[in-house]
């Protein structure tokens, strides 16, 4: 539930007064003059721009450090020099670089060459902001040729920080480093650090041409290992982020590879032609990869072969992949079949990947499924006994591709479920769980494949059941998921319910809930219901319980649906008690109002899927054909009232039927798909009743019956719960404070009617652990609307005409390390109360706005200062007059 619009501004009043409060404490203890205490309030300083990620306070704070590095000591300037090392996401936030850098900059003419060290660190650390300040240029310029060792180190790390951010920069210093890295002056070690700096040099071609030119040379002039190694990988890296020659540093690679006799060299190679691959896996050639897969052939290291069928991955496992032409003898399928069976496992779980990734885009002229089958088979079999770290890592990777495999080819999914359902019995409870959890995604992608096993899978989970001294566990969890997805949109057997029912009794609360919530997603919901129910009573919260008795009476209503017969008969008594369930309310089956309530839900489900940003796409899926279901309902009752009403069905009404949306771009679920095809068999339905000329009303029984049959298709085909229906993986919460603000009395802000009001919106985009996993805020809008609440009674009436009393205002903004910022001029030119209202939405990498809130309100009293003198003086002169009357009495009383 929305908070009112008072504790919001409290809560946004008493931020800002924590703020201050904040700000006060940090000044105090700089002030202190005391090192403890100032290196204290330094450290916690990247905590409080957390807390409060304001431009006011982060820029009023930042200056106050600088002003203590300036006039401190070494000790606090390292302090200091971690802050701003922690704090680079809001160093944009500093609105005076210029007094901010002098403050530093002034430092790096101290004798003291361990002072200038951690001013150029400092300096190199806040770059973002002062990229193109000319006298930091020079000093970091100058400091490379000075003679103390620390200083030129913080040189080169300064330099390698400004390289990266300013374009002139790099070009100016492009040339000095050259000349130091050639110079027999300059020691070893240094010329290694100074190396990766050319890697950021991409800022335009001509400096790019000519870092990667001083590479090339660096190459000839030495040859030692640690130098050919640094300027290979500092060559990719200028290479992938300038797009520059790419196809001609593969062959530079792939020709480095085949002549240098250094293993170190090539695995740089490799590693190399790997990061090229999954950058652009579109520029390689059939060539390229027969290069790759005859050195797979020819050396003699393990670890080398590996490298080279992980590039030979890297470019196959792409779509990109289909625009290469392989023949059947290629080299590459000579790599899968001579390493597939090879004795490191490594290896060979590389070379069942490459097969698998071959299969899948059919990349050779030939049917390889079958092999890719069998070694797929054959290493699960090898790897399931094992108990080894390593080797779960390996048999994760092998059931990975069995379910890539499974999803290109559906025929053979069969085969791989009956070879994984016969090893859960035989195998350790950490292979058991992998296995499980291919299981589940095979059977996400067919389902059908899970029925011909589930014995198995039952007699696997009595087995767990039957031992006393075993703990229920995830293993478990997911044997109770595969027997509800073998079973799905079918009731569940006497045994198998029952066996699921004696695992619930022996596990622990929580793992009860994750087996009622896979339940409810495969539309088991008499398993839900009991387990639900035997689980109500054992919530620790009234939250929690209001919660799992919702999802009963969810279940409950649902099951109910589950036994309408197959001749209807039954069909009104059973929506009857489902909807009591839910809504626990008498519902009319009058057509008026159930077009009003299909309305409703529709715009319902559509402000849901508008303000579910961080919702996955298969359940912003559900929620699109939720709304798609309520559509139609609402196309077929407009359309059966227009046609008992006027005798013509009104063909507006029927667009929808016409043009039912389908996200063909996803994979729906088999429900979301059952759904949508009622959708169309409706649409076809209802276009065979009423053709374009009919106008008779004799049809009008007809209609009732398609409404009816339409209710109970819907009824067997109403999508089953997401997966992500009970978690979130994705999390984006947008914080705004809106500047002014009403006190801490809730008055409303004082303004003059012939002013405008300046108002100031800024905010910060938080993201939780795994931001844009399935979306990515690329923009924020915020939309800001007046309304006049209650007018002046001085108002003149003469003027209530022409007058503007609300208006509606929208900007777009960037955000820039999460935070942004925006403003507005609003016209009150009616004197009286006026209500703001200012709300958030983002817009994602596709331009798609939602409506993610929060939502802010602010009050504003318009006026007139000609009009409130004029009531001042009247005002004035009654409580003159009063006076006046006052004395008159009492003179009279005396005399």
């Amino acid at each position: 539930a929305t908070l009112p619009s008072r504790q919001l501004s409290n809560i946004s009043f008493e931020q800002e007064q924590d703020a201050n409060s904040a700000l006060a404490e940090l000044d105090k203890a700089i002030r202190s003059g005391q090192i403890g205490v100032q290196c204290e309030a330094v450290v916690k300083s990247p905590r409080l721009f957390e807390k409060y990620p304001f431009p006011i306070l982060i820029n009023s704070a930042m200056l106050k450090i600088a002003d203590v590095f300036h006039a401190g000591n070494n000790f606090i300037r390292l302090c200091i020099l971690r802050v701003a090392q922690q704090s680079e996401k809001h160093l944009d936030k500093i609105f005076t670089a210029d007094e901010f850098t002098r403050r530093i900059f002034g430092v790096i003419h101290s004798n003291d060459p361990v002072a200038r060290a951690i001013t150029l660190r400092t300096l190199g650390s806040v770059a973002s902001i002062i990229s193109e300040k000319k006298n930091v240029h020079h000093s970091i310029i100058l400091s490379l040729d000075s003679h103390d060792a620390v200083e030129v180190e913080a040189a080169m790390f300064a330099a390698e920080k400004f390289c990266e951010k300013s374009k002139t920069f790099a070009a100016n210093v492009c040339d000095k480093i050259g000349a130091m890295i050639s110079g027999l002056a300059t020691p070893t070690e240094m010329k290694l650090g100074l190396i990766p700096i050319l890697q950021h040099m991409y800022h335009d071609t001509e400096t790019a041409m000519k870092a990667m030119e001083l590479c090339q040379s660096l190459l000839t002039s030495f040859p030692a290992v640690k130098f050919v190694t640094l300027t290979l990988q500092t060559m990719t890296q200028l290479t992938v982020k300038s797009l520059l020659n790419l196809q001609d540093h593969v062959i530079q690679l792939l020709t480095i590879l085949k002549s240098d006799p250094r293993s170190s060299v090539k695995a740089v190679c490799l590693d190399n032609l790997r990061l090229l691959a999954l950058r652009a896996a579109y520029l390689w050639t059939a060539q390229n990869l027969e290069d790759v897969a005859e050195f797979s052939f020819k050396t003699p290291s393990s670890v080398l072969k590996v490298k080279a069928v992980c590039v030979l991955n890297a470019v196959c496992g792409n779509v990109a992949v289909t625009l290469i032409s392989l023949t059947p003898d290629t080299a590459v399928l000579k790599v899968c079949r001579e390493f597939c069976y090879h004795p490191n496992i490594e290896l060979a779980s590389q070379a069942v990947q490459l097969l698998t990734n071959l299969s899948k885009f059919k990349c050779v002229p030939c049917d390889l499924t079958s092999e890719a089958v069998g070694a797929i088979q054959t290493h699960i079999l090898l790897l399931v006994s094992s108990t080894e770290e390593q080797h779960l890592t390996f048999l994760r990777m092998i059931l990975r591709c069995a379910v890539e495999i499974c999803r290109s080819c559906t025929d053979i999914s069969d085969m791989i479920v009956q070879t994984l359902t016969n090893l859960i019995g035989l195998s350790e409870e950490n292979s058991q769980l992998h296995i499980c959890e291919c299981l589940a995604a095979i059977g996400s992608e067919c389902p059908s494949a899970l029925d011909a096993v589930s014995p198995h899978i039952l007699a696997s989970l009595t087995t767990a059941i039957s031992d006393n001294f075993r703990e229920i566990t995830q293993v478990q969890v997911h044997m109770c998921t595969l027997l509800f997805q073998a079973g799905c949109q079918k009731p569940m057997s006497g045994p198998i319910h029952g066996q699921v029912m004696a695992c619930i009794y022996k596990a622990s609360p929580w793992v009860v809930y994750k087996v009622a919530r896979q339940a409810m997603r495969y539309c088991q919901y008499q398993v839900a219901y009991d387990i639900l129910s035997s689980l109500n009573l054992k919530a620790v919260t009234e939250q929690v319980h209001y919660w799992l008795l919702g999802l009963q009476h969810s279940c409950a209503a649902e099951n109910k649906l589950k036994q309408v017969k197959g001749d209807n008969s039954d069909l009104v008594s059973c929506i009857a008690d489902a909807m009591e369930m839910y809504v626990k309310s008498h519902v009319t089956l009058k057509l008026g109002k159930c077009l009003k309530v299909y309305k409703e839900a529709s715009f319902l489900a559509s402000t849901l899927y508008k303000s579910a940003f961080d919702a996955d796409p298969a359940s912003l899926l559900n929620i699109s054909v939720l709304q798609q279901c309520c559509d139609c309902m609402k196309s077929v009752i407009s359309t059966i009232i227009s046609t008992i009403q006027t005798g013509q069905s009104n063909l507006g009404e029927r667009q929808f039927m016409t043009t039912g949306k389908d996200d063909s771009s996803s994979s729906p679920s088999s429900s979301v798909s059952t759904a949508l095809g009622v959708i169309r068999d409706i649409s076809t339905a209802m276009d065979k009743v009423l053709p374009e000329n009919s106008s008779s009303a004799s049809i009008s029984y007809k209609l009732m019956d398609i409404l009816s049959w339409s209710v109970a298709s819907f009824v067997r085909a109403s999508p089953s719960f997401p997966r992500f229906f009970f978690q979130a993986l994705q999390s984006t919460v947008v914080k705004l404070a809106v500047s002014p603000q009403q006190g801490l009395s809730q008055e409303p802000i004082p303004l003059r009617a012939d002013t405008h009001l300046s108002l100031k919106v800024e905010g910060v985009v938080q993201r939780g652990e795994r931001p844009a996993l399935f979306r990515q805020v690329r923009s924020v809008v915020i939309s800001v609307s007046t309304s006049l609440v209650s007018r002046s009674s001085s108002t003149n009436l003469s003027s209530k005409t022409n007058e503007t009393t609300s208006i509606q205002l929208s900007q777009t903004v960037q955000p820039h390390n999460d935070y942004f910022s925006t403003s507005f001029v609003l016209p009150f030119s009616v004197l009286g109360i006026h209500t703001t209202k200012v709300e958030a939405g983002v817009v994602d990498e596709n331009g798609v706005v939602w409506n993610t809130g929060p939502r802010s309100t602010v009050t504003v009293r318009s006026y007139d200062e000609s009009i409130q003198r004029q009531q001042q003086q009247i005002r004035s002169r009654a409580q003159q007059a009063s006076s006046s009357q006052q004395m008159h009495h009492a003179q009279e009383i005396h005399t």
